[in-house]
This record gives C-alpha cells, sequence and structure tokens, in this order.
C-alpha cells in the first residue's frame, strides 16, 4: 500500500483522532507549523483495463434522479451534489438560440443557466443573456478580449474561450487571454476588469470573497472578487504556454486544490497562499524535466468526503484516502476528459473512445463500452465525443457527428440513439428537466 508523504500536512494526527472536516485534515486542527517531508511520486501499481467478471453482473444502487434548477459555473454540474439528473423529453427540438461560433476543431464555453436565463460567451469574446421562455435577448457585453493587452498573447480567435462562474449577481469571466473581468448580471455591464501575467481557461472559483484563476503556464492566482485586485500567486512547474485546456480549481474549506499540466496536484490555503500539499501521479516527471512541453489537459477533481480522485495527462487515475495518504488504487485507464461521479461508480470516455464505468473505492472496471461502433465510419476518425452525464438513471453522451446515445448504467449497453445537431463536443446540459445541446459553429439547441 502506497503513502503520500505531503509537505506540510498532519496526516497522522488525523488518523490518530479520527478528524473528517478538511480543514482539520490538513492542517492539524489549529496547527500550522510547517511539517519536513519529502514529497514522493505516486506510481500507478496496475495498468491493467480489463473488466472484473465478478463485479460485472453486480446491480448498482443507483441514486435518486433529482432537478437541478441552476448551473451557476462553466465547470458544469457537480455530480457528486447531483449525481442522476431529472429531465421529461422526447429528444424533439423546441428551441434554438444562436451566437458567433468556431470551427470544429476549437473549444466552446459552457453556459450557465439560472432563473430561467442562459449566459453564453461566443468565440468573439462577448458575454450574452438570453431568456429561455421568450428567446429574447436581454443584453450583450462589449468583446471583453479587447480589455486584454494588445498583443501581449498571440492567440488565434478560435481559441478564446473560458469559464463563466455567477455568485451574488455578479459574473466572473475569463476568455483565454490574460484578463479577468466581474460582469453585472443584470445588465451586462463591467463592474472590474483585471490583467494577469498569462492566459487563462479555467473556470473561476470563489470562496469567502476570494477569486481563484488557474492559468496556462502553471500558475494559480487569487484575487480579491470585489476589486479584482491580486492577493497572492501560486507558481507550479512551468511549462510552455500550450496547454488547450486547464483544470479549475476546487475549493474545501480554507484549501484550493488544483492540478497543473504536469500531473502535480497542489493543495493552497485560501488566504496566504501558502503550499500545504503536493503530489503528483506522473511518473515521467522527474524524467521529462521542469521544461517539458504539456498539451491538452482537461483535469476534473473528484472529490467525496475523504476520496480524492484525480488523472493526469498520460491518462494515470489514482485514488487517494485524505483522512490517512493512503493511495487505495491506481490504473492507466487513459482518461482525458472529465469523469461523472454517480454512486460507486466514476463514468468516463478514455483516448480510445471507449466509455468505461468504473468503482471509484477499489478501481474495478464494471464495463466499457467501444464507442467507435456507434460512429458514421464515413468519417469516424474525426469524431468527437462528449464527456458523459447521467439522467433517469441512464447515461446519456454525445458526439461530433450529430449523434445523443443512451447506455445502460449497470451494463454498458447502448439503450437509445437519436439524430441531433452536430459539432456538439461538449456534455449535454440537463436544467429543469430539459435537455441542452451547444454546438461549436454557435448553436444551442432545447430539446423538451
Amino acid at each position: 500500500m502506497k503513502y503520500i508523504n505531503f509537505s506540510i500536512t498532519a496526516l497522522s494526527l488525523v488518523a490518530l483522532t479520527g478528524c473528517s472536516s478538511m480543514s482539520n485534515l490538513w492542517l492539524g486542527d489549529d496547527k500550522k507549523e510547517k511539517l519536513v517531508g519529502e514529497r514522493l511520486t505516486v506510481y500507478p501499481s496496475v495498468f491493467s483495463t480489463s473488466i472484473d467478471e465478478g463485479y460485472k453482473g453486480t446491480l448498482i444502487s443507483i441514486p435518486q434522479a433529482q432537478n437541478i434548477s441552476e448551473i451557476k459555473s462553466s465547470s458544469g454540474i457537480n455530480s457528486i451534489l447531483f449525481p442522476n439528473l431529472i429531465f421529461t423529453t422526447d429528444f424533439e427540438k423546441s428551441k434554438e438560440f444562436s451566437f458567433k461560433g468556431s470551427n470544429i476543431f476549437s473549444g466552446i464555453t459552457q453556459p450557465i443557466l439560472f432563473d430561467n436565463q442562459i449566459i453564453i460567451l461566443d468565440s468573439v469574446g462577448k458575454l450574452l443573456a438570453y431568456d429561455l421562455d421568450s428567446n429574447k435577448k436581454l443584453w450583450e457585453t462589449a468583446e471583453l478580449r479587447k480589455k486584454s493587452s494588445a498583443g501581449l498573447f498571440h492567440i488565434s480567435p478560435d481559441f478564446y474561450h473560458g469559464g463563466i462562474t455567477l455568485k451574488d449577481n455578479i459574473l466572473f469571466v475569463t476568455l483565454g487571454l490574460n484578463t479577468i473581468t466581474a460582469i453585472n448580471a443584470d445588465d451586462g455591464s463591467i463592474i472590474w476588469s483585471k490583467e494577469i501575467a498569462s492566459p487563462t481557461r479555467s473556470t473561476p472559483a470563489l470562496a469567502n470573497d476570494l477569486l481563484f484563476i488557474q492559468t496556462l503556464d502553471n500558475s494559480t492566482y487569487a484575487l480579491n472578487a470585489k476589486t479584482g485586485e491580486i492577493v497572492w500567486t501560486h507558481y507550479g512547474v512551468k511549462s510552455d504556454v500550450s496547454t488547450v485546456e486547464t483544470s479549475s480549481p476546487v475549493v474545501v474549506s480554507n484549501i484550493v486544490l488544483v492540478q497543473y499540466s504536469s500531473g502535480e496536484i497542489v493543495g493552497i490555503e485560501t488566504t496566504t497562499g501558502n503550499e500545504l500539499m503536493s503530489l503528483s501521479n506522473n511518473s515521467g516527471l522527474e524524467r521529462l524535466g521542469a521544461h517539458k512541453q504539456f498539451h491538452s489537459v482537461v483535469h476534473k477533481i473528484i472529490l467525496e468526503g475523504s476520496l480524492l480522485i484525480f488523472y493526469d495527462n498520460e491518462g494515470v487515475v489514482s485514488a487517494l484516502n485524505l483522512k490517512d495518504g493512503k493511495q487505495l488504487w491506481s490504473n492507466k485507464l487513459g482518461f482525458d476528459k472529465p469523469l461523472w461521479s454517480c454512486g460507486e461508480l466514476a463514468i468516463g470516455v478514455n483516448e480510445s473512445k471507449e466509455l468505461i464505468a468504473f468503482n471509484k473505492y477499489d478501481g474495478r472496471i464494471k464495463w466499457q463500452t467501444n464507442l467507435k461502433l456507434f460512429e458514421d465510419q464515413k468519417n469516424k476518425h474525426n469524431t468527437i465525443w462528449s464527456e458523459p452525464i447521467v439522467g433517469n438513471n441512464k447515461i446519456l453522451i454525445v458526439n461530433s457527428q450529430g449523434q445523443l446515445l443512451e447506455f445502460d448504467i449497470n451494463s454498458g449497453e447502448k439503450l437509445f440513439q437519436k439524430e441531433v445537431i452536430k459539432n456538439v463536443m461538449t456534455a449535454p446540459i440537463i436544467f429543469n428537466g430539459k435537455l441542452y445541446l451547444i454546438s461549436n459553429n454557435g448553436k444551442i439547441v432545447e430539446y423538451s
């Protein structure tokens, strides 16, 4: 059994006291003394992706389906809180919104939805608000990219995408440049705009009037959410500015967790910026060196109580028990998209276009389904699959060819397939019982 030795944590105290709060877990109650410890790399202990035959035939308990009435972050729905969503639809198109899109291979920002509104960030850097009942445009901003220093970063307009977070009627927006902007959600007016030293596509995270941003060159910023002033900056292992995506910070109690493109996960104290922990499951980090150029990283940490599941740009998935620092399991499953958590399962799509369901607690693979079998064979090489979600006790997934599929959560068997709009590469969105698909070429379609 592997143990992770954190730089500044008191995991041994937690093991003795049985304390379960995240603050006590990492800080050792109120003690904040820096503990001496060597940083270790978490090496994968198993590389098998074989289905566990004993687990395959068991029926899992599926959480009861819930309605979700607001999605306030471009990071999407928190599947730990909403593992199974309610929607009532026969997959018939009922509404369509248009905005400035981009080409099929570039990214798109997931919209946010609340108070029967949808907020969209288009590819030229405009933020738009629509009323979902009337389809009426409520407001739009000027091009936010003009708020960035001219010529500071030469990035194609096809990559002007980022993240949106809503809190206290303020929209905090990144769009692939070096600017974070705060916008009034009532009318789209700009409250403040702040330049930082590196581009960011990270969806902002907030806690206690602090705004946390992760950048493309492996830095993390804390800004005052009211003024935009920089409070602190944390610098990870530097890489060339070449990542297509970054993960978004996760805030738990007084800790902000970030995962850099190197594969390293860092825990930072929210108020001071002090590094509290550091670990990596990227076995090649030391070998590759600090100047390795990292690409296309879309990590999304799963944090459920003391269980931490994380994965790196080499596809290695690891589970860690934060109470005692023990590594529970590790496996090279090849995921390159966010995972969805539902009950004891985590579900994701790997680089080989396999839809895989595995047990979060011990890593056993329940089933895997080859998604290439369902692709249009004439255009199969260019097909991009979204990450999955779970609704009405079934797995939903969509691809860029315009195919929406449902799968049985216990077996991975395909249950349903429907032709929908093309060029969709982000996960289906379920909101107030309706299904929404967003395409890269500038369409959002409601099915109800």
